[in-house]
This record gives structure tokens, sequence and C-alpha cells, in this order.
């Protein structure tokens, strides 16, 4: 009964982002693509959709996103050719170019980089060379992991220019906030904090 109900659930949401995908040439109605995303309990949501939407198209340059999903695929229908993604769950770098291929999207630019150790914090490893990036979208490593995602900006700091904007999802947390003190103290960031409901995201630049 439930890989029954699950199979159905599936199809249903793959018709829904079906219709989102068909309708983006003309609108990006956000729900319709949280709802056929599905419910995975990690995809970023709401209003932090809607700003990284409109950072990358006021973006002109290169894209880094720290974590694959939803956002992959909002960017590369808004940002062609522009944004490369860091992921390291197999599982979710599958579904991910899956569904990047499935509607014909560019998905050479999600990179498989598993987490490594660098002592203080754990963070992606060392890609391949990238350009420099003009805005990060970081939604990951998981909360959870070892210094969270304070390892953006020592490992990637010079992928970024001096001018480049990065939206820090999941900042209600408590070790988003540590992490963004961080950046501020060792990296001179200054930031804003934005929220939708119980959900909040920072926005940074460098000073």
């Amino acid at each position: 009964m439930f890989g029954i109900r699950t199979a159905i659930e599936n199809y249903q949401c793959r018709r829904m982002l079906d219709r989102a995908v068909a309708k983006a040439t003309k609108t990006i109605d956000i729900s319709l693509f949280e709802r056929g995303w599905g419910n995975d309990g990690f995809h970023a949501t709401g209003g932090y959709l809607e700003d990284v939407l409109n950072s990358a198209r006021q973006t002109k340059g290169d894209i880094l996103e720290a974590g694959s999903g939803l956002t992959t695929l909002l960017l590369n229908l808004v940002a062609p050719g522009r944004a490369w993604t860091l992921e390291h769950s197999p599982e979710f770098y599958s579904r991910t170019v899956k569904t990047l291929k499935r509607y014909n999207l560019d998905s050479s630019r999600v990179l498989l980089a598993p987490l490594e150790d660098f002592g203080e914090f754990v963070w992606y490893s060392p890609p391949r060379d990238l350009p420099i990036c003009d805005l990060v979208i970081a939604d990951g490593p998981p909360g959870d992991t070892k210094g969270g995602r304070y390892g953006l900006l020592p490992r990637m700091r010079e992928s970024l220019s001096q001018t480049a904007m990065i939206l820090l999802d999941d900042a209600q947390r408590e070790g988003e906030l540590t992490t963004l003190k961080q950046w501020q103290d060792r990296f001179g960031i200054h930031y804003t904090l934005k929220n939708s409901g119980d959900r909040a995201w920072a926005c940074c630049r460098f000073n």
C-alpha cells in the first residue's frame, strides 16, 4: 500500500513540476515548483527562493551554489550556464542531475564533491577550477556537519569577487548565526537578516 501511495505521489509531483517548468518561460510560480519538488525536508522555501531568483537575474557573473536541489533547477532556468553547484550526497546529486536532464537543462556544472575534514570544519572536497563568482547560494552542507557552513569562506574566498553577495539560508538556526559572526570577525562581511514566517536567511557582502 505504501509503495503504491509513494509511486502515485511521485507521479503527481513530476506532473506538477512539468507544469511549473512549462510555465517558467513566462513566469516562475515558486509555490508550484515547491509542490512539484516534493517535501524532501531539505529544500529551500518561500522568501529565500524569491531572493535567490531575483539575485540570480540581477547578477551578470557566475554563481556558486553549495548544496543541490530545487534551487539548482531554478538557477538553471533563470541563469543558464552560469551556476556551479557543489553536492556531497550521491543521492541528491543523482536526483538533481536527472531532473535537469529531464528538462533539457545543462547538468555539467553540478559537481559531486564529497565532504572533507579540514580540521576546524568540514567542507566540500576541492572542486575543479571555478570561475570568479559574483553570487553564492549557501544552502549546504547540512546543519549538523562539523563547522556547519563556515567552511565556505575559508575554502572558497578566492573564487568570489570582492562585490560578491552570499545568500545564507537557515539563518534562524544557532549554527548559522555563529557562522555569520565568524565570517564578520574573520572575513569582514556585513549582513542583513531577512525572514518569512519561521524561516530566516542572511544577505552578506564584504566590507
